[in-house]
This record gives structure tokens, sequence and C-alpha cells, in this order.
């Protein structure tokens, strides 16, 4: 039976797609170009069977590392048995982590959900209160705690965006001996861009609306040309620079990540203060 030999288990809005795209590129790896199959954390994929899962890989025996990207696996409020599941169905797995600075990951994930029709509201401060997962995502020894209960340390790698951004080849070359394949293989298509999602543009309140509706984003998907231009003009808001928070929703955060993002930077061999979380 084909199944996965790593997995890319988040964190969301951190560089999993960009980091996916970069390792497929290898000739011995096959990453599933589905993103985020989640099979591991969604109660009705799971109870699909892990022979079903196993069938999305097949024609791979070729391939030495073959994997997949789900960053919903790092959602541990939300989802908290993927880490158990993962380690039933493939104790072996070598597991991928890509993190950076915490309220960063939370801008990235208000901004994709307020485009995408997502649960969100306008206000940053006031979703990232509302919605658990914001905070749960970004506290990040706390995820991969629930990997160390069933994984031993040399099947997990920390990776950080800035270091992919700042010095691709160097950090792929070290995943791809972690991987167990030839770190100086020649890559397809070397020069491909990382997926860096600029957010400038985010939908109006009418459109967010409208978005919810199911039918009304299917719609919107499969719009013609003028459509989009009239909604780009008409019912989306331009963003300047980062979103703002509030001072109190700040200090809030401060208080509930400053401590626990220090010991895992530690734990992570970088300096504690790495990420100002005043900034």
């Amino acid at each position: 039976m084909a199944k996965p030999s790593f997995l890319v288990i988040g964190a969301a809005k951190c560089g999993t797609t960009s980091l996916c795209s970069l390792l497929s590129r290898h000739p011995d790896v096959f990453v599933h170009p589905e993103k985020e199959l989640n099979f591991f954390c969604f109660d009705d994929l799971y109870d699909r069977g892990f022979a079903w899962y196993a069938s999305l890989f097949e024609g791979t025996a070729d391939r030495t590392a073959v994997g997949e990207g789900s960053p919903n696996y790092t959602k541990r409020t939300k989802h908290p048995h993927s880490a158990e599941r993962i380690a039933k169905h493939l104790p072996e797995a070598r597991l991928l982590y890509i993190v950076r600075h915490p309220l960063r990951r939370m801008e990235s994930a208000w901004l994709h959900a307020r485009r995408a029709g997502h649960r969100s509201y306008a206000s940053l401060s006031k979703t990232v209160r509302r919605f658990p997962t914001y905070v749960d995502a970004s506290d990040y020894g706390r995820q991969l705690d629930a990997y160390r209960e069933f994984f031993p340390e040399e099947q997990i790698r920390v990776l950080f965006l800035d270091d992919l951004e700042r010095a691709p080849a160097a950090i792929l070359e070290e995943t791809f001996r972690f991987l167990g394949v030839d770190p100086g293989a020649p890559l397809d298509r070397p020069e491909l861009a990382l997926n860096v999602s600029d957010g400038t543009r985010i939908d109006g309140p009418l459109l967010h609306e409208l978005k919810r509706i199911p039918a009304l984003r299917r719609l919107d998907k499969r719009a013609p040309r003028a459509w989009r231009r009239f909604r780009k003009r008409h019912l989306q808001t331009q963003v300047a620079g980062r979103p703002d928070w509030d001072e109190d929703t700040r200090r809030w955060l401060i208080d509930r990540l400053a401590e626990p993002t220090a010991r895992f930077l530690t734990a992570c061999g970088r300096p504690a203060g790495t990420w100002d979380l005043t900034a």
C-alpha cells in the first residue's frame, strides 16, 4: 500500500504552499498536488478509512519521499486528534513544520479569510478574539507538543519562513537531507519565486456577507471578467501595509503568547527575543 513518508503539518499562512511547491521540484520527491488533503483532522474524511487515503498516493513507488501538506494538522483546539491519528497510521513519517512571527501569521490568516469569504469580522482584533484558532495556530510550541507525545524529535523538523525567503537553497538542501533524498539533485524550475501573497485587497462588508452564502461564493468564482473588474473597483477595499491592531488586543496577545513563544524559540536554538511581539 502506498503511503506518505512525510507531511507538511503547518503552520497555516507560514509558507506551506511555497514549501510544498519547492519540495515537489526534486526528482525523487512527490508532493500531492491537492493542497490540504486534511485526512487526519476532518472526521468525515478520516471515516473513509486509511486505504482510501493511501489510494491518493498510488503510482508513487518510484519516488523516495512521498508527502502532502495540510496546515490544519496543527490547529490543535479545532482538530485535537490529528497527531494521534498520524502516529497510528504513519509512525515513521517525517514531519515538517514551518513558522513565522506569530502576529504576522494571524494578520495573513485574517486577510485570507476576508478575501475568501470565510468567517471573520471587518476588524482584525475582533476576529482574533472571537475565533480561538487564530491564537491557537500561532502557539507553535503547543502545537508541536501534541506531536512530541507520539514522535521522536529526530522525525520533526522546524523551519522558519524568514530563513526560507532569505536562503531557499540552503534550507532546501537541509530539508532534502532530512527527507532522505539527494540534497544536491537539480531541481525542476528552481527560478520560480516563492508564493507570497501581498494581501493588498480584501472584500468590503457587502461582498464579504454575500460570499458567506455558498451558492453565491461558487458563482463569484465563475463570474465573467466584467464582474471581477466591478467587484475589485466597488466591492473591495485597498489595504495599505499591515492591518491594524487595537492596543488592548495586542497586549492581550502578548500576555498569552510571549512566554510560550520565547520557550519555543529557545527550544529551536533561537534567541528568545527573535520575534518582537510589540512590533
